[in-house]
């Protein structure tokens, strides 16, 4: 297929597929440090509306994103599970509705993203499966962690 990044096209890889706000997302598994159902998220003044606070996690203080606010959905997430990425330079928290399962990909089912020109926003998704009849978007980690970190 062409028009896929060469690191999801050339391989097939584990993706955790979650949702947020309706939406079906799924990220490569090499880029989530761990998944948290429960966490005391400290509000932190002054942060932008996408910014929940921040989370101790053994030591290490993580901002935690708000990610159907980030994204500009409707309403919040219903659940408050956390899932942390990690791509080495950067580690932040988005907050969840549910992990639904670990998704095992092979080239040949990845769809290129159609071009938005109309949409300037940060492009953070690198193709869209079908999962179940719905389309889930699979996040380009680095290009997700890298508008966050820009934009908030």
């Amino acid at each position: 297929m062409t028009g896929l990044p060469p690191k999801i096209a050339d391989s097939a890889q584990r993706w955790i597929h979650f949702s947020v706000c309706g939406e079906s997302h799924a990220v490569d598994i090499r880029s989530v440090r761990e998944v948290l159902n429960q966490a005391v998220i400290e509000p932190v003044p002054g942060a932008p509306p996408s910014v929940s606070g921040v989370i101790n996690l053994r030591g290490e203080i993580v901002t935690v994103i708000d990610f159907a606010a980030w994204l500009g959905l409707p309403g919040r997430a219903e659940s408050r599970a956390l899932i942390v990425l990690d791509n080495r330079r950067v580690v932040l928290a988005l907050v969840i509705d549910a992990i639904h399962d670990v998704l095992r990909l092979e080239g040949e089912v990845l769809q290129a993203i159609p071009a938005e020109p109309e949409f300037e926003g940060p492009q953070y998704r690198s193709a869209v499966i079908e999962r179940e009849g719905k389309p889930v978007s699979l996040i380009d980690t680095d290009a997700l962690l890298g508008a966050i970190t820009i934009t908030r």
